[in-house]
């Protein structure tokens, strides 16, 4: 006789009877104890990628007596770190469960599990507790232990007596498969498990839309702001700067996550008033002789958080030759990638990041100048449009947080070239300022002590006409000082 899965209710006495043509016999009662087997306790195994969450069950093969159980986790700290520790499916609703955490951050976990007085454990296989974990982003592929231990929690069973019962402890695991960090995006072909410099400045240029990511990995990784999502489908000077947060340490590393490609491009910003609008970015309105060269300024009004600053310039490139880009004095420590791959079509892309956790000074301020020759007709007016592509319109603070702003197009006129001069000498402890009287009515002196802000002013003073000449004293400047003739 052979009883499969023997349980306690089947013990007592069993006989046997034997039969055949001659007749039957019934053997002496036999008598079957069955005794509880030991509890065991069974930690689950499963699998997770790097910054992602894991689900290990403690599963416990009751047999009808149990009434408590206590028992510790040991885990490697460096590669899983503990997130929570629920009551397992289908438990007694009255079931206590008390996780003790104050050495969950180096790899111990506590767990204790207790019904009611009187109660117990229904005979069956259950999971009686969940524990979660996330693989942390700088762990290792490979098995990781989840083990039985004693501290600070001892491994026992109890029955509704508070007697001890013996029980098995069986241990478990968790297969890691690293999938590599955010912003690693160099060398090619899948990074190197590590961010640095190189992967920032890669980043930047892809920002800047001077190179494109030649995998789904490498765009995922590339895209890695916000933080919060790892990504958003569009590669900006956002993304810039949360690498450069990166390679020197500001943020921890992150696993690779988040999109694998990009979405479409983000909608124009809308119509503002310049005047409502606390944060601008500016294209200047400049006058250009025909053949000359001219600097056409970007300038900043500023709320003293902007880190980083991306755009694509527009312009009509049968009126403008473009030459190059300068960073404005103020910004001389600031990084610069221009894209001049389309300038040939008319579009130049412009990004710009300062240096990492500092911000633009609470003031309007000139970020760079666009040189140019003018090579279209006298008395053209032509558009200088901020526009998407191939760096897309964007300005972050330091933490890479999108910062809500206007942009503001310009536009440059180009005159015959014939107006008056200016000249410019020494007098005493002063200087003198001056230019023909001939064809300078209507026109106005100005200045500016930065010349790529855009920020002239109209100078103080009545100038004197002696003989043919227009002159106006003023004291020596301290500093750098320019002057101009602008007719309004």
């Amino acid at each position: 006789l052979v009883l499969p899965n023997l349980q306690l209710n089947q013990g007592g006495a069993y006989t046997v009877r034997v039969s055949n043509s001659l007749g039957n016999v019934t053997s002496s009662p036999a008598v079957l104890t069955v005794s509880p087997g030991p509890t065991s306790l069974t930690v689950g195994v499963g699998s997770v990628s790097t910054g992602q969450r894991v689900k290990i069950p403690v599963v416990g093969k009751f047999n009808g007596s149990e009434n408590a159980l206590g028992f510790s986790l040991s885990f490697d700290a460096t590669q899983l770190r503990f997130i929570a520790a629920d009551a397992g499916p289908g438990t007694p609703n009255n079931m206590a469960l008390d996780v003790n955490v104050n050495s969950a951050a180096i790899g111990s976990l506590g767990v204790g599990v207790a019904l009611p007085a009187g109660s117990t454990f229904a005979a069956r296989t259950q999971a009686v507790v969940v524990v979660t974990f996330e693989a942390n982003a700088t762990a290792n592929s490979g098995i990781s232990s989840v083990v039985f231990s004693d501290l600070p929690i001892n491994r026992q069973i109890a029955d509704k007596a508070s007697i001890a019962m013996s029980g098995l402890f069986f241990d478990g695991n968790v297969t890691i498969q690293s999938v590599g960090f955010e912003a690693d995006v160099s060398p090619a072909p899948a990074g190197d498990q590590k961010v640095q410099v190189v992967d920032w400045v890669q980043v930047g240029r892809y920002a800047a839309g001077l190179d494109v990511p030649q995998s789904a990995l490498i765009y995922q990784r590339a895209d890695c702001a916000p933080r919060s999502s790892r990504g958003n489908r569009q590669l900006t000077v956002a993304d810039w700067v949360q690498a450069g947060r990166y390679a020197t340490g500001l943020d921890p590393l992150t696993a690779t996550g988040g999109p694998t490609r990009g979405g479409s491009p983000p909608p124009s910003p809308a119509p503002a008033s310049i005047d409502g609008t606390p944060r601008i970015l500016k294209v200047g309105d400049v006058e250009s002789l025909s053949g000359s060269e001219v600097q056409v300024p970007v300038t900043l009004t500023s709320q003293g958080d902007e880190n980083a600053f991306g755009f694509s310039l527009a312009f009509n490139s049968s009126v403008l030759e473009f030459l190059g880009v300068d960073l404005m004095e103020t910004n001389s420590g600031a990084w610069l990638n221009v894209n001049a791959n389309q300038a040939a079509a008319g579009v130049v892309g412009i990004a710009l990041a300062l240096p990492l956790g500092t911000s633009a000074s609470l003031a309007p301020q000139g970020l760079v100048a666009v040189r140019f020759r003018s090579i279209g007709s006298l008395g053209t007016t032509t558009p200088l449009s901020l526009q998407d592509q191939p760096t897309v319109r964007e300005i972050v603070d330091v933490y890479a947080n999108a910062l809500d702003t206007v942009f503001a197009d310009g536009q440059l006129n180009i005159g015959a070239g014939s107006g008056p001069k200016l000249m410019i000498r020494a007098s005493g402890k002063g200087i003198i300022v001056s230019w023909p009287s001939g064809g300078s009515d209507g026109y106005v002196l100005e200045s500016a002590t930065d010349i790529g802000a855009g920020l002239w002013s109209a100078v103080e003073g009545v100038a004197q006409t002696i003989g043919g000449t227009r002159s106006l004293s003023l004291p020596s400047p301290q500093g750098r000082i320019y002057f101009r003739l602008r007719r309004p």
